[in-house]
Formats: structure tokens, sequence, C-alpha cells
């Protein structure tokens, strides 16, 4: 008897392990065609098996909260990332593991716009490493650290904890490389050592093709493309943004897509492409996904959209009243300098001037870095209360400080443009605006220049620039090289590598080097989509 209940016990053992292992592979399956939530479903059914193995138990674990991070509400990962976190910081040696945990889990505290809240936890996980020794943990940490500090606009204590992590090499994982370069890229773009930047950023990028992770991939894009944009580098960072939502739909990072949509059109927001911005709006709006951080994005992007094309049912899908507390609980410049911005608008358009400078007042009081978030100083000088000038004055001066300040010295010409006018001096106020004109023409920001030119009388108002229709992905070929652009345009017209070969006098060997370069410039799978990333002109 005792023998049939042991055969029978593991009968049941391996029958059970059969289930696991199904639904495991199950879920792989599902997440490797971007079925996310399907595949999420999977892995909860395999760790609802009760006799799962501790080891089963954790391998899955992960794979449901990287799935869940992909998925329509990444808040969601947050319980598994952090008992994950706490798994592998009671275990000696994990460090890559353990450092990916960690990482996760600030990434939680960032989606649900807990920015500042995740410092205790990453000074935690430093201290941790230095007790166990842990090298690799260490590195990790202190770059992490670095992230959301640098997010925080706190760049000198950012480039401390870089320096504490120490010089790179390829003996460092892809994530720690990856982290290091994306942030060292953030403090020299805050820095204005422009040349320091791109080389990071450059350094970056060129890791996507070393197993990143998808995630990590378009965060790295987007990122490069917000330190270009305050660089003044406009068209370039209009390629990345590109390059990140095209990596996203490609991988259908169903929370990312609308996200870099509203990032995507707030930049062509700036460019004075208000028509194809709201397109993206729109496009946004359709997706079934949510999260603190997107909620604040929506609302930040989309009130101002919709307040210029008079569209009160899309106002009414944006309007988010509690993503202000969510931009001041992050404790982001940037995120409170946005969310302000457009609240301050809607409640002026709607007659409540004292709610619109209160809430204008709110976020200059929290301010102590205006960068990326330009309009709040501006929005102060048009309809704050002045006592909160001089403050607002003081952000946008201590950006003019720094090398490659063209954004902050345009916006600090219409600020006092703003401020003369509303002072009653007139003749001062129209030879600022005239200034702030050719400053924000030559980067582009089309809408700053109508801004700056409608102060000025009717006739003395200087002739607009063009008005754009650019497509989306416009810039995108400036990725590419002389002869990878040729080798794209044959490619366009349909011809084999043989027949460009034959075009171009080159063997057929380089063609195809040059077709696989193409592809992950743009990153891109097929030859066939380069007709959706190119521009008719390429």
């Amino acid at each position: 008897m005792r023998r049939a209940r042991s055969r029978a016990a593991k009968r049941e053992r391996i029958e059970l392990q059969r289930v696991i292992n199904s639904h495991e592979l199950a879920g792989d399956v599902a997440r490797e065609h971007h079925l996310y939530v399907d595949a999420a479903h999977r892995y909860q059914d395999a760790l609802n098996v009760q006799t799962i193995a501790a080891h089963d138990r954790q391998r899955i674990s992960e794979k449901l909260a990287g799935t869940l991070l992909l998925g329509n509400d990444p808040s969601r990962a947050g319980a598994w990332h952090n008992t994950l976190l706490n798994s592998h910081l009671t275990h000696l040696g994990g460090g890559e593991e353990a450092g990916h945990a960690l990482f996760q889990t600030a990434v939680h505290f960032w989606i649900t716009s807990k920015t500042e809240a995740a410092l205790p936890v990453l000074a935690q996980g430093i201290q941790i490493a230095r007790l166990q020794g842990n090298a690799q943990l260490l590195k990790r940490a202190n770059i992490v650290m670095a992230t959301f500090l640098n997010l925080l606009a706190r760049y000198e204590e950012a480039e401390n904890f870089l320096n504490a992590a120490g010089a790179v090499t390829d003996k460092d994982t892809v994530a720690i490389r990856r982290g290091y370069w994306g942030q060292k890229g953030f403090v020299a773009t805050a820095f204005g050592r422009e040349r320091e930047a791109f080389e990071s950023f450059d350094r970056l990028v060129r890791l996507d093709n070393q197993d990143a992770g998808i995630y990590n991939m378009i965060i790295g894009w987007g990122n490069y493309a917000f330190a270009a944009m305050r660089l003044g580098r406009t068209e370039f960072a209009k390629t990345c943004h590109e390059r990140a939502l095209l990596l996203a739909r490609q991988h259908n990072v169903v929370w990312l897509i609308p996200r870099i949509c509203l990032e995507y059109a707030w930049l062509l927001t700036q460019m004075g492409q208000l028509p194809l911005a709201y397109e993206y709006l729109t496009d946004a709006l359709s997706y079934d996904a949510t999260a603190p951080v997107l909620d604040e994005a929506i609302a930040s992007v989309g009130i101002p959209l919709a307040l210029y094309m008079k569209d009160d049912s899309t106002l009414a899908k944006c309007h988010r009243l509690h993503a202000i507390d969510l931009a001041f609980m992050s404790a982001e410049p940037v995120r409170i300098g946005l969310i302000s911005v457009a609240f301050a608008r809607l409640y002026g358009e709607q007659g409540h001037r004292q709610k619109a400078r209160a809430v204008l007042h709110r976020a200059v009081e929290a301010m102590h870095n205006v960068v990326h978030a330009w309009d709040l100083p501006l929005e102060v000088a048009r309809s704050g209360e002045r006592a909160d000038i001089p403050k607002a004055r003081q952000l946008l001066t201590a950006r003019t400080q720094y090398p490659c300040a063209a954004i902050a010295e345009a916006y600090l010409w219409l600020f006092e443009a703003f401020v003369d006018r509303r002072d009653g001096r007139t003749s001062k106020a129209y030879a600022k605006a005239r200034d702030a004109v050719t400053c924000f023409e030559a980067l582009r920001w089309n809408t700053c220049a109508d801004l700056a030119r409608s102060i000025l009388p009717a006739d003395q108002r200087l002739p607009g620039a063009e008005e754009h229709h650019e497509k989306p992905f416009s810039g995108t070929d400036t990725m590419l090289t002389e002869r990878e652009r040729e080798v794209a345009a044959l490619v366009l017209k349909g011809f084999t590598n043989r027949k460009i070969a034959d075009i171009l006098s080159i063997s057929p060997h380089t063609v195809d080097s040059h077709v696989n370069s193409i592809m992950s410039r743009l990153g891109i799978r097929s030859r066939h989509q380069l007709a959706y990333v190119l521009p008719e002109h390429a």
C-alpha cells in the first residue's frame, strides 16, 4: 500500500509538473508573438499550481513580472518586482538578477508617479550590495540611483553616483553598460556638454543589438530624443521619437505606444505641426492602456491640443484632474511643469483666473530646475501672480549659464517681452519679441515663434515660416550613410540585391551588408518595411 501510494504521488507530481511546463511554454509562445495579456494569464496559471517548486516559481514569476511591464497596465507588475527584489537581495552572489529586480522595482515607482519615493529603496539596494561585497550589484544600484536623480533634475548628485559606479567595460553586462551611457548622456545634456552627450547616447544605442531588452531599447531612444530636444537638435529629436515609436508598435508594447505618441505630439506641437500632433493625440487615446504616468501625459499634452482644436469631446477625455497630484507626487520638474501649464491654460479658457494662478504658483514653488518645462515661466509671465515672476525668471536665467543654452535664451527673451508688455513697456516688449522670433525660428520651434510674433503690432510682425506638412519619419534617412541611402532608394524601387550590386558596381555581399545595416539602424525586420519608414524623397 505504501508503494502504491508512493507511485500514485509520483505520477501526480509528474502530471502537475507537465501542467506547469505546458502553461509556461504557452506563455513563452504568446510573449514571443507580443500577446502579453495571454502570456501573463498562462504564467499566472502555472504559478497557481500548488505544488510548484521554488526554483520554478522564481523563474516564472520573473517572466510574469516582465510580461506585465509590457502589457496594457504596467503598474500590475509592481508587486511581483518587489517580491523578486526581496528574494534576490537575501541571496549572496545573485548580482545580475538582483540588479535587474532592483531596476524593475524602480521603474514601477516611476510608472506610478512615485519617483522621489524610490530613492530610499535604491539607497537600501546600494547598502546591501556593499555589505555583500557584490561588485556588479553595487555598480548597477549606483547607476539606477543616478537614473532617478536625473529624473528629479538633481544632476550633480547623479554625476556623483555615476562616478561611484566606476568605468564600465565590455566585461560588464549589457544592462550596466546601457544604464551607464544613458545616464552619462543625460548629465552631459543637463550641463550643456553637447559632444559628450551625443557620444554617450551613441554608445547606448549601439548596444541595441546585444539583447538589450525591448523595454530598454524603446526608453533609450525616447531618452535620446529628450536630450536632443534639450540641446536644440529638433530634427534629430524627431527622428529618435519615430524610432522609439516604431519599436513600440513592432513589439506591441501596449502602454508605451500611447506614451510615445504623446511625447511625439508634444514635439510636433513645438514645431508648429499642430494638426499632425492632434492626430497622434487621438491615436494615443484609442489604446486600452492605463498607468498613472500615462494619465499625466494625456492631460499635459492633450489639454492644450484639444483647446487649440476646440474639441470638447477630446478635452473631456484629457481632463484628468487627479493627474495634477500625481505629477507633484513624482517631484519631477518636467512632469510638474507640463501638467501645471496645461491646467492653467484650461482654467484660463474657462475664466477661472485664480485657479490658474494657484496651480502656477504651486508649480513655481516646487520647481528647482526648468529644463524641458520651459512653458511654465512663460505662463507665469503671461498670467501668473506677479510675486512669482522673479522666481520664474531665475529658473530661466540659471539655464542660460550653461553651454548650448539656445532654448533657454529664446524663452528668456519671450518671457521678458511678456513682462514688459504687462508692465506697459511696449517698445521694449516689441524689441525682445523680435529677438525671440529669430531665436525660435532658428530652433524650428515655430509655435513659440508665432507666440512671440503675436506680441508685435500687425504692421511690424515678421513673416512667419512656411507651414510644414511633414510626414512622420521624414527625418529617418538622416541616420543613414550616403551609400546606404543609395541602396535604400533602389530597394524601394523593387530591385534585387544582385541588381543593386550591378547598378552600383559593388559586390552582392556588400549590398547584403548595407541592407542589414539599414534595417538595424531603422529598427525594422524586413526590407519591405522600408516603404513605411523612409520618406518619398529618399
